[in-house]
């Protein structure tokens, strides 16, 4: 039944985008069926039914890729691309926890706007509602000619270095207002160098992170950005997961479990400690759940494949799910580098955190080499240890010491005064937006 559904969307498809007759008697022939008296073994009869769907569907992808391929090539280079006042920009499924609460606020505030994505796979893609347009782009040039020259009242993105140099992603000329929003607790010391430069606007999750904004607008003689304190989206995402997860999943385990979120690149623990204290804490008798960023997967695949291989202990396992909340739930302790994982983890679950140290010089082409001082530096003593290459060695009774105390971190002050709308962000952030949209119409 799914395959005459295929194939009769098929020929409706070719008919309205061709407006030509021939493909339809094409199909029309290819389709036909007449009686022929044979023999096939179910087996041998399978197989080729599924080679023929196989074969059809691949055609099909590759008559349909075509077609976008020259649709796409097709739109004038610098020429606006009109779209709604309200444009989100993705990168992919890996941030659909920040979109997420912003789409629905919008829905539900009965708000048209358009929602662009990198990603085929994007949730967001599914999402079917007459204020919400959607569409699948990517880096090939007649998609980069859409973004490059959207035009719109505000472009909203959490898309770090748009415009910056050797990025493919420009700022558009008909944008008048790109808006940067953050999809991790920290300031922008270990985002790649110029990161904001290009920005008009950004929306801050705490007050901590203004001051390395300011400090290289200064440093770089930029004009002044509307910096905006109204709280992250994606942890009004984490908290109702946390509940979610809490309810569906009531759990009772003997093994002590540790978490190893690493971040991705040059700042990444996997990159600068290796896998052997992995390897240490499992042969020690902890379960270990290694995590790695979600960007790893993209920009780094090879190497996880090779730390993965070469942490075969049966108490290690690896979570490269979309959402950390599962292993955040199941864990007691969390081991990590600069990933802002450590700030979910210890403010949604209140649980202990030590940072494993990333030399300065490792972080050379991020903001960080441009800053005085990186806000990470002292905010990770404040989450708990801090542990660098001379005391790796000694990871297992560390571990063992904090969990042994159970004495949970007084980290609630510390949240309070670090992230301003927790968990309740998207009204705020979906208001602001609307308001400068309408500004100038």
């Amino acid at each position: 039944m799914r395959t005459n559904n295929f194939f009769a969307r098929a020929i409706l498809m070719l008919i309205n985008y061709k407006k030509n007759l021939k493909y339809f008697f094409l199909c029309t022939f290819l389709l036909q069926t007449q009686p022929v008296f044979a023999y096939l073994d179910p087996g041998s009869g399978s197989a080729l039914v599924a080679f023929l769907a196989t074969l059809l569907g691949s055609i099909w992808f590759s008559i349909l890729s075509l077609f976008y391929k020259v649709k796409e090539s097709l739109i004038p280079k610098g020429k606006a691309i009109s779209e709604n006042d309200i444009v989100f920009f993705s990168e992919g499924r890996a941030y659909w926890s920040s979109f997420r609460p912003l789409i629905e606020e919008l829905i539900e505030k009965k708000i048209h706007f358009r929602y662009l994505t990198l990603d085929m796979y994007d949730p967001a893609l599914e999402i079917d509602n007459k204020y919400m347009k959607s569409k699948r782009l990517s880096l090939k040039p007649g998609s980069l000619s859409r973004i490059n020259n959207i035009k719109a009242k505000c472009v909203v993105s959490t898309t770090p270095n748009i415009g910056t140099k050797g990025f493919p992603i420009k700022k558009s000329p008909f944008v008048k207002n790109l808006i940067h929003f953050f999809h991790h607790i920290g300031d922008v010391s270990i985002y790649k160098k110029n990161s904001l430069d290009y920005y008009d606007t950004v929306i801050l999750g705490g007050e901590f992170q203004r001051k390395s904004i300011e400090e290289l607008e200064v440093y770089r003689g930029l004009k002044q950005k509307d910096l905006i304190v109204l709280g992250f989206p994606y942890l009004d995402s984490l908290s109702k997961e946390k509940i979610e997860s809490t309810k569906i999943n009531p759990f009772k385990k003997k093994d002590k479990t540790i978490l190893v979120g690493s971040s991705w690149g040059a700042k990444g623990c996997l990159r600068k400690y290796g896998i052997s204290f992995i390897n240490q804490l499992a042969e020690y008798g902890f379960k270990v759940i290694v995590r790695p960023h979600p960007h790893s997967l993209i920009a780094e695949l090879d190497f996880i494949i090779k730390c993965e291989e070469q942490t075969t202990h049966s108490n290690v396992s690896w979570d490269k799910s979309h959402s950390p909340s599962s292993s955040m739930l199941y864990s007691d302790i969390l081991i990590s580098d600069t990933s802002s994982l450590r700030f979910d983890y210890a403010f949604l679950y209140e649980k202990p955190v030590i940072t494993l140290d990333i030399p300065i010089k490792s972080l050379s082409e991020f903001e960080a080499a441009d800053l005085k001082e990186s806000w990470f530096t002292g905010a990770s003593k404040k989450l708990g240890q801090v542990v660098d290459q001379t005391s790796i060695s000694e990871i297992c009774v560390i571990v063992e010491g904090i969990l042994s105390a159970q004495k949970k971190s007084d980290i609630k002050e510390f949240k309070r005064n670090t992230v301003h709308n927790f968990g309740i962000s998207a009204n705020a952030i979906i208001s602001y937006v609307e308001k400068l949209s309408k500004e100038n119409k």
